[in-house]
């Protein structure tokens, strides 16, 4: 193991590397035939989030690195002297004999996309027909990939049947009593529907015999890297192929990612290694009433010349955006952001605010507002106002949230306050800005956000 002293990042959505060697019976082992997940807890047991291991390459060299977020690394509220606790869980692809397998699949990790540059993956295959988006690519965030590049799926509506495949045809074809298995490392975004066989890692036996399979359903909603694996022991003769399937039928719509996928004779041997702890630095409880956003939350600067505040991020394009210098048109600092209104039906502006935020915490955010008289139209869409809401890192649905309306008629600059309280330990605080079913001029100023409680 290679221990490292964190280095808090605050309010940062990526921490440092926690980097170790995998060693497996007096060996290093070759991360060809491994995979690794990490389970991270506080010290009191609590659950900050499952990552995977980010494989080194080369693979021989038996090297994973673990990604940390900001706030796993800068703790609100515990003070110096506290540290994270990491319980690493090992897949091992075992052969029969007790060996390391061998990975059957070509271009296991989907690394190349060139035969033809199509946006599947070499070696892999789509059928009955590609009517999904594909892509091969390395720059999704947290993390980007498990091993170099990943391959991502966009199924599309109305496809019944599709899935992503390769084949392996073994000398002496598919042997009764033989076990074989496959894994595969698996990230969702929006996956709607509920769990199906229709969205799973599918293991198969075919051509020639009676079809057999296995599977294991993947997960809904929004998923951070998790692996997945099935296994099936071969009990009909004849079958000459083992396939490996992804399976992305339309009862599950939304983007997902795949990497470094295994196909095997043997079995996965699962093991818990060692807990690590690791050291925190800490900082002090934030302190209350302290404004958070200080230094953007006044839209003083736009460095990119998007017309748009540093510190925020725009969702929608219709409404029309600049920094005003107007002395008539800013509450605070020297500027305000200026909102031309186009009626959109889905647009604001936000920000995240990453920290470790206390069960029974009371948090608020208010923005101040003017218009350019009344504004037309009648509502709807986003709304018209601010809204601000408790979120999980590491994805998952949105949980306690609030928000309070602007007016549309306002002379001179009015006050909006949105306040929650957290019902449990969030990761993330989201402050939103709605801009969207009314047409017309307005100005925004200085967004504040703090602890109102305890």
């Amino acid at each position: 193991m290679t221990t490292l002293e964190l280095v808090g990042v605050h309010d940062g959505d990526q921490g440092p590397f926690y980097g170790f060697e995998v060693w497996d019976q007096g060996v290093l082992r070759d991360m060809s035939s491994a995979a690794i997940e990490f389970k991270i807890e506080d010290q009191d047991g609590n659950a900050l989030a499952t990552r995977p291991g980010i494989i080194v390459d080369p693979k021989s060299l038996g090297q994973v690195q673990l990604l940390f977020k900001g706030r796993e690394t800068d703790w609100d509220g515990l003070g110096a002297g506290n540290g994270i606790v990491v319980k690493p869980k090992a897949y091992y692809a075992t052969a029969p004999d007790g060996s390391p397998a061998v990975n059957a699949l070509a271009n296991p990790s989907f690394d190349t996309d060139t035969t033809p540059a199509d946006g599947i993956a070499d070696g892999w295959a789509v059928l009955p027909a590609t009517t999904g988006a594909y892509a091969v690519s390395s720059d999704d965030p947290a993390p980007p990939a498990i091993f170099r590049s990943f391959q991502a799926v966009t199924p599309a509506a109305g496809t019944a049947t599709e899935y992503l495949y390769q084949d392996t045809a073994p000398g002496g074809g598919i042997v009764v009593g033989d076990r074989w298995s496959a894994g595969v490392w698996y990230r969702g975004d929006r996956v709607t529907g509920a769990a199906a066989d229709g969205h799973a890692l599918i293991l198969e036996f075919n051509t020639g015999g009676t079809a057999e399979s296995a599977l294991t359903r993947l997960p809904v909603g929004t998923a951070s890297w998790g692996f997945a694996m099935a296994s099936l022991i071969a009990g009909q003769a004849g079958n000459t192929k083992a396939r490996h399937k992804l399976a992305l039928y339309n009862t599950n719509l939304g983007a997902r990612r795949f990497d470094d996928a295994f196909l095997f004779k043997g079995y996965w041997r699962v093991r818990h290694l060692p807990p690590i702890t690791i050291p925190v630095p800490g900082r002090k409880r934030v302190p209350k009433t302290s404004n958070q956003v200080q230094g953007f939350g006044s839209f003083e600067q736009d460095s990119d010349g998007d017309g748009l505040g540093d510190g925020f991020t725009k969702l929608g394009n219709s409404n029309t955006y600049s920094l005003s210098f107007d002395p008539a048109r800013f509450a605070q600092g020297y500027a305000s952001q200026k909102v031309v209104l186009a009626n959109p039906a889905a647009e604001r502006i936000f920000f995240r605010k990453h920290l470790r935020y206390k069960n029974g915490d009371v948090w608020a955010a208010s923005i101040k507002v003017m218009t350019l008289g009344a504004l037309a139209g009648a509502g709807g869409g986003f709304g018209f106002g601010v809204t601000i809401r408790g979120d999980l890192f590491d994805g998952g649905p949105t949980q306690e949230i609030a928000t309070t309306a602007f007016g549309t008629n306002l002379a001179v600059f009015t006050t909006y306050t949105a306040q929650i309280a957290l019902l449990a330990d969030r990761d993330v605080l989201v402050v939103e800005l709605n801009l969207s079913g009314y047409t017309g001029t307005a100005w925004l100023d200085d967004v504040k956000l703090w602890r109102v409680s305890p």
